[in-house]
């Protein structure tokens, strides 16, 4: 277990950038799906 004096004081950076690059991708993923009204073939390949 890790003492809360040992934490480094920016853990919270590395998750934070990590998501703020996949959001995009999220996104554009979802407008893909939605404007099909399905996964369709390009789903299949993804899935």
């Amino acid at each position: 277990m890790i003492r809360t004096a040992e934490r480094h004081a920016t853990w919270w950076r590395a998750p934070l950038v990590a998501s703020s690059l996949a959001v995009p991708f999220l996104l554009l993923e979802y407008r893909w799906f939605a404007s099909q009204g399905e996964s369709g073939a390009f789903g299949g390949l993804l899935y």
